[in-house]
């Protein structure tokens, strides 16, 4: 029987090829990506809504499809793009609603479509 060792996998041998850098991670080119800026005190009440985390969630993709829009305030807010944030149906229901209620978006709503959403503008007067 031949001796194996010589075929193992060194310890320093990672499948997660993650490096260290002094900068934040970058897209590559043709990746998919979140456009920024997004106003701070937006991003903190949408994530403290209610909701059960699902609101920072549906209020991430909504930020994502604004970008994929040429930063656009209304979108129409999908069921492909709520999967690739990891949210179910009924979840981004909730979050929605938890971003509603904090002023932050206004829902336009039609049975059996998309919901067409437009981002407003934070205010703490409204909060």
């Amino acid at each position: 029987m031949r001796n194996l060792t010589g075929l193992a996998i060194p310890p320093s041998f990672s499948a997660n090829k993650s490096v260290e850098t002094k900068h934040a991670p970058r897209h590559k080119k043709g990746e998919p990506f979140l456009c920024g800026p997004i106003p701070l005190n937006w991003l903190t009440h949408a994530a403290n809504a209610a909701g059960r985390g699902s609101g920072l969630a549906v209020a991430l993709a909504l930020w994502y499809l604004s970008g994929l829009n040429k930063h656009a305030a209304t979108v129409r807010l999908n069921g492909s793009t709520l999967r690739l944030f990891g949210l179910k149906r009924h979840a981004s229901y909730r979050g929605l609603r938890a971003l509603e209620a904090a002023n932050l978006v206004k829902v336009k709503r039609h049975d059996g479509r998309n919901p067409i959403v437009t981002l407003l503008q934070f205010s703490e007067a409204t909060s």
